[in-house]
């Protein structure tokens, strides 16, 4: 009898370690509005740097690639042609060139930066928003333009980012 009962109790532990589901991470994918596949019009480099709050540089990160989104307006209207134009905008105030692997490029950049004001935030995802004035109405417009993925960071109360975004276009 006594060999029977450890045999019950083995083949009921082994049914419980059994029947417990295994558990995976959760593997969620963040899906961008692109349809663009490899762009080979634009070329966007960004390097995000950050600075503690007394103003001492504590991390550089660079992402040699980004993606185009597919822009709209905020009433929901697609506009494609939303990033030509503002680049064409920016070309007009201060035109640039460079030449990279026998290829001639446009270039222009843009610097956004903020200080956190959370005492803990994660980045990770960084996205640029193209903004400019237009309607009738001269309504100040931005629309989200380009995503990027940059390594993970973990920001203090205070820290200022700042991120560097070099938008080459292909001309040659």
């Amino acid at each position: 009898m006594r060999g029977f009962s450890k045999i019950s109790l083995i083949v009921v532990f082994i049914s419980i370690i059994c029947y417990i589901p295994s558990v995976d991470a959760d593997q969620t994918i963040t899906k961008y509005d692109t349809d663009y596949g490899v762009d080979q019009e634009y070329r966007v480099h960004v390097q995000t740097m950050i600075h503690d709050k007394n103003g001492q540089l504590i991390s550089v990160a660079e992402t040699p690639t980004a993606k185009r989104l597919q822009t709209y307006l905020p009433n929901g209207d697609h506009v494609p042609q939303w990033i030509d134009i503002i680049f064409d905008r920016t070309l007009m105030e201060n035109y640039q060139t460079v030449i990279i692997d026998g290829k001639k490029y446009e270039k222009a950049q843009y610097q956004i930066g903020f200080v956190n004001k959370q005492p803990e935030m994660h980045v990770s995802d960084s996205y640029m928003n193209l903004c400019a004035t237009i309607g009738s109405d001269r309504e100040h417009t931005c629309i989200m333009s380009f995503v990027t993925t940059v390594p993970m960071m973990i920001l203090q109360e205070g820290d200022a980012i700042i991120e560097q975004w070099t938008i080459l276009k292909i001309i040659s």
